[in-house]
């Protein structure tokens, strides 16, 4: 009887994707850049400050003080924190209602707004 072909060896497992960079500060909805700050800067080092309609970022002073007073550090691109990132905008977002300016204030990456 002819013999079996030989087994071929298993294929090479894909190579995993390349790892996202962090988020810079152009995800932080900065409309002014002030002392020297790019918007390639990572988010995680501006601090930002809404006055009117303008949001005014800074790179992060360092040290223990972190942002200047009335600043706050950039989140990135993330949903708001507490009952809107655990539960209310992956709902909102299943239903379509990522139009509303509410839940776009507030999902940012459940309705893909980054």
């Amino acid at each position: 009887p002819p013999s079996p072909p030989p087994v071929s060896p298993p294929s090479p497992l894909p190579s995993p994707p390349p790892a996202t960079p962090p988020p810079d500060a152009s995800q932080c909805g900065c409309s002014h850049l002030l002392d020297g700050l790019t918007p390639t800067s990572p988010a995680s080092s501006v601090c930002v400050k809404r006055e009117s309609t303008r949001v005014m970022c800074r790179p992060l002073t360092g040290g223990i003080l972190g942002c200047d007073p009335g600043m706050h550090l950039c989140q990135g691109c993330q949903d708001s924190p507490g009952k809107w990132a655990r539960r209310k905008c992956a709902k909102k977002a299943h239903k379509n209602k990522c139009g509303k300016r509410r839940v776009r204030r507030n999902c940012h990456v459940s309705c893909n707004l980054c």
